[in-house]
C-alpha cells in the first residue's frame, strides 16, 4: 500500500505518540535524524529532545529536530 506525502505527513505524530508508549526513548544522530523527522511538519510533534555532546555539532544540525519538539535539554562543552 502507498501513501501520499500528505497523508504521511497526518499520521506521523500519531505514529510517534504510538512509539513512544512501547519504546519511551529513541536515539539518533544527527546525520539521520533528517530522514527520521522529515515527515513531522507541525512543531511540538516530539516531546523532549536531548542532545549530548552539543559542543561537538554545529548549531544549524540541531535547527529542524528543535523546532519539532516541545522542549530540549542541550548539554556539552562549549566548542573553540
Amino acid at each position: 500500500m502507498t501513501f501520499s506525502r500528505s497523508d504521511r505527513e497526518a499520521a506521523f505524530g500519531s505514529l510517534m505518540n504510538t512509539v513512544f508508549w512501547l519504546t519511551p526513548v529513541l536515539s539518533t544522530t544527527f546525520a539521520s535524524a533528517g530522514n527520521m523527522l522529515a515527515s513531522i511538519r507541525c512543531p511540538g510533534e516530539i516531546g523532549c529532545r536531548i542532545i549530548d555532546e552539543a559542543g561537538q555539532a554545529a548549531p544549524q544540525m540541531a535547527l529542524g529536530s528543535l523546532f519539532r519538539c516541545r522542549c530540549a535539554i542541550v548539554v556539552g562543552d562549549l566548542s573553540n
